[in-house]
């Protein structure tokens, strides 16, 4: 409380009074939007990640209940890039979002 009675005191000597308090609560107010707009992107982002983890872990476990051990082996490989290359995109598109919003 102390503190803001001398920065409010501050304003008053140097000539800022209402306005530079309503500027100073404009500013915290944007950052913060931005910081929560940032966090919900990070929220989806973990989401689709944690979806895409468990339909590869129940696709990589029927693909190798379906195919011989070889053939599982390749086509699991093949899944496993695929969907490092989809989270790889998932990561590009939430960053991109990121810097639009600055």
């Amino acid at each position: 409380m102390r503190q803001l009675l001398v920065s409010d005191d501050h304003n008053r000597d140097n000539g800022g009074g209402e306005g530079a308090d309503m500027e100073s609560l404009g500013v915290f107010l944007r950052h913060l939007a931005f910081n929560l707009q940032v966090a919900a992107l990070v929220v989806v982002c973990l989401s689709l990640m944690m979806t895409l983890g468990a339909l590869m872990g129940a696709g990589l476990f029927w693909l190798s209940l379906a195919l011989d051990p070889i053939l599982g082996q390749w086509a699991i490989l093949v899944v496993l890039i695929v969907l490092m290359a989809i989270s790889a995109i998932i990561v590009a598109v939430v960053r991109s979002a990121i810097e639009m919003l600055k």
